[in-house]
């Protein structure tokens, strides 16, 4: 049994540094509230909606030249909390702050793909979380109802909800000129080249 597992298996309490330390690439865990959580195996759908948000917004950022995207094997340091986002983007601004294994400190932007063993551990703990902290996009997409949600911190540290346009599409209010469809999300599987050319990258 690995160290981060026995730490879960008796409910041990870690520090960050403790976790971050004992933590290995092939471990699925977080550290919230000083508690190592495992996360389930990814379903398929989830593997696929992950894979297509982290293709088209890393070769949007990198188009645009403004940062970079990193997977869930890039953790992300909030205090005393030590998170494992499916997608997020750090602008150039904030890279000085990405030490070799972790992001000390908030992503400008974070994506969640939500499943029934998340829903509250996504909706409510690293919600409050990422607001406290500072993560100034956090978007969540919910794989049982299809829904987009996203959100943008407002001057008041709190979280306000991105309003869709007509079509359903969201628009992020830190990266100009990225948006997500609902249909290229939820198409089986999901559209890459259809997205990319809409928001104007050329592969």
């Amino acid at each position: 049994m690995g160290a981060i597992l026995e730490a879960a298996h008796y409910r041990i309490q870690l520090t960050p540094e403790e976790f971050l330390d004992w933590l290995d690439e092939d471990d699925k865990a977080e550290l919230i509230g000083g508690e190592v959580v495992m996360a389930s195996p990814a379903s398929a759908w989830h593997q696929t909606v992950e894979m297509f948000l982290g293709t088209i917004l890393n070769l949007f950022v990198r188009r645009m030249g403004i940062g970079r995207v990193y997977d869930s094997q890039f953790v992300m340091r909030l205090g005393k909390n030590v998170f494992m986002p499916d997608v997020m983007f750090i602008s150039n601004e904030r890279l000085a702050d990405c030490q070799p294994t972790y992001l000390k400190g908030p992503a400008d932007l974070v994506m969640e793909i939500v499943s029934p063993e998340s829903e509250e551990r996504d909706r409510k703990r690293k919600f409050t979380a990422y607001e406290a902290g500072g993560v100034r996009e956090y978007w969540l997409f919910v794989l049982a109802t299809r829904e987009i949600s996203a959100f943008s911190l407002g001057p008041k540290r709190k979280y306000r909800k991105i309003a869709p346009d007509k079509g359903g599409a969201v628009y992020s209010t830190v990266m100009q000129g990225f948006f997500v469809r609902p249909a290229w999300v939820w198409t089986d599987p999901p559209d890459e080249l259809g997205a990319l050319k809409e928001l104007g990258v050329r592969i």
